[in-house]
């Protein structure tokens, strides 16, 4: 992990569940870490549990996945304020229960947008900047159980 000390790791969904706990992770192999989440409160909340030193390189930003306008304004924050982006670990998701066949939908096209374009907002603005600056770095997709399978609705 020395590569990746003080290093600039982005993680969506960060205000909670796996995001939160990738959050104190990469905070504890000493890498700057962005959270990304609508939910800024519950951030500012994880970042006052966070021991002194990590609370230094945590930076929460409000940020919806769903929106390419609410992304590319987090990761013109990042690249200005941090120099860029080295590790995006793409976790915001949901899960609403039911069947793509009955679902209204409005419905589905959130989830697409959250769960799918999300990744590629969020993907194609760190790939952008490890390009840019001509450094190796990776894109981390969290995925669910769920994406394994397909539910058919028989009745």
């Amino acid at each position: 992990m020395e590569r990746w000390q003080n290093r600039v790791a982005a993680v969506t969904g960060a205000s909670s569940g796996i995001g939160a706990a990738t959050v104190k992770d990469l905070l504890k192999a000493n890498l700057v870490v962005v959270g990304l989440a609508r939910r800024l409160e519950r951030m500012e909340e994880l970042k006052a549990s966070l021991p002194a030193e990590q609370q230094k390189r945590f930076h929460p930003v409000a940020c919806d996945v769903a929106s390419q306008e609410s992304v590319d304004t987090a990761f013109d924050w990042i690249i200005k304020e941090l120099g860029g982006i080295d590790i995006l670990v793409n976790n915001a998701g949901v899960f609403k229960p039911g069947y793509a066949s009955t679902a209204e939908p409005a419905e589905l096209q959130s989830i697409i947008q959250i769960n799918l374009m999300g990744v590629v907002y969020c993907t194609q603005r760190a790939f952008k900047s490890m390009k840019e600056r001509n450094f190796d770095g990776h894109v981390v997709v969290v995925n669910s159980v769920l994406g394994h399978s397909v539910a058919i609705n028989h009745q």
